[in-house]
């Protein structure tokens, strides 16, 4: 992962990790992703 961002700041990381490839929706339940305003715009229609 390069950027790790969040709405008040954004950090660069350097580890080793991999990048992910997209949003794990599976791991995100329905209270988190009505908290989060983005997730809710990206989310894929099921």
């Amino acid at each position: 992962m390069g950027w790790l961002v969040t709405p008040e700041r954004s950090i660069r990381t350097d580890g080793p990790t991999e990048k992910p490839e997209g949003i794990a929706w599976d791991r995100l339940d329905e209270e988190k992703i009505d908290e989060i305003p983005i997730l809710q715009r990206l989310r894929p229609e099921s």
